[in-house]
């Protein structure tokens, strides 16, 4: 399947804030297979939904009822979630009955209702995708440089930054970084250190 041709329409966006975490659920109405939804989940978000938490599991609850049963990001290999965290199925809530590998091949799971169902993978159902929204940090460092160069010329202060860029791309850190100068009170980036050590 073309995952690009989902119509935009069909899909809407609850937001939640989980266990202190930025936690996006996507609703997404369009009726697909399990592994067709996660691959959309992993294209536009990042994984199909997982409710690893009693805070977790009622937001899906909310919005299942308005949708009705829907994949999630459980799947049969000792039941456990996309993420990888839960290796056996002993603390999900199953409805009674389940799982039963009825066909034997339900290997994917559905919430209704608030609880779970086991159902083939390739059965059609609209789907929860979750991302994580990343969390800004901000990092003030204070800087000594020791130069014969003027650190107030501009371009010395440009090359300065190139360098602190350089060097955290090195250790892969660079990416989503924005680094930059702040200003002291008197309106330069640096000052001159008195020998006292003022």
């Amino acid at each position: 399947m073309d995952l690009c041709q989902v119509p935009e329409q069909h899909h809407a966006t609850l937001s939640a804030s989980y266990s202190g975490t930025n936690k996006t659920v996507a609703v997404a109405s369009p009726a697909l297979s399990w592994y067709d939804a996660q691959a959309y989940c992993r294209k536009y978000y990042t994984d199909l939904a997982s409710s690893t938490t009693e805070e977790e599991n009622s937001q899906l609850v909310q919005v299942v009822l308005l949708q009705g049963e829907s994949w999630i990001g459980l799947f049969r290999d000792k039941w456990k979630w996309v993420d990888r965290t839960l290796q056996d199925a002993t603390n999900l809530q199953w409805r009674d009955g389940q799982p039963n590998n009825f066909v034997g091949n339900e290997d994917c799971g559905v919430v209704y209702t608030g609880l779970l169902i086991d159902r083939p993978c390739n059965d059609l159902y609209p789907f929860f995708c979750h991302t994580i929204l990343p969390v800004r940090v901000q990092q003030i460092v204070n800087l000594h440089v020791n130069s014969d160069e003027n650190v107030f010329d501009p371009a010395v202060q440009s090359a300065i930054l190139k360098r602190i860029q350089q060097k955290l791309e090195v250790h892969g850190m660079l990416e989503n970084t924005t680094v930059t100068w702040s200003l002291q009170p008197d309106g330069n980036i640096f000052y001159k250190k008195k020998k006292d050590g003022n």
